[in-house]
């Protein structure tokens, strides 16, 4: 399983995160007319560790989560829900089959602009995650 894989199947098994998004959790794009709120999910670097025998398997990634929603409360809301299920989780990510993570911990967060073209309210947030192949 990949990370991203891991991080969705985290969130939507979250009572709180499903309530707001109904599994609208999509990689790097979201389709046109998907309804709001929605979360995009981006991988922004993954960077392998090594030894002196080469790769040892362990990983840190920044991973961008950014929630939009036509109301700024709306968009607010997915990214405390989000925060909740990702800030200081260690284990298992993922449900069975997922990634080891030895620690995942937020790196920030940002409001975007409102977006006139498209009416939406954006928020983004980062996680650095460290965890093994």
């Amino acid at each position: 399983m990949i990370i991203e894989q891991a991080i969705k199947n985290q969130l939507q098994a979250d009572a709180a995160v499903l309530a707001l998004t109904v599994e609208r959790i999509h990689y790097a794009n979201a389709p046109q007319d998907t309804p709001k709120p929605y979360v995009v999910m981006y991988k922004i670097s993954d960077v392998p560790t090594y030894t002196h025998g080469g790769k040892d398997g362990k990983h840190t990634a920044r991973i961008q989560l950014s929630c939009y929603g036509t109301t700024y409360l709306s968009v607010k809301n997915v990214s405390a829900a989000i925060d909740s299920v990702l800030s200081g989780f260690k284990g298992t990510l993922g449900g069975v089959g997922g990634m080891t993570v030895q620690g995942c911990f937020k790196d920030g967060d940002m409001d975007g602009d409102y977006e006139d073209n498209s009416g939406l309210f954006p928020v983004h947030l980062d996680f650095i995650f460290h965890y093994e192949e």
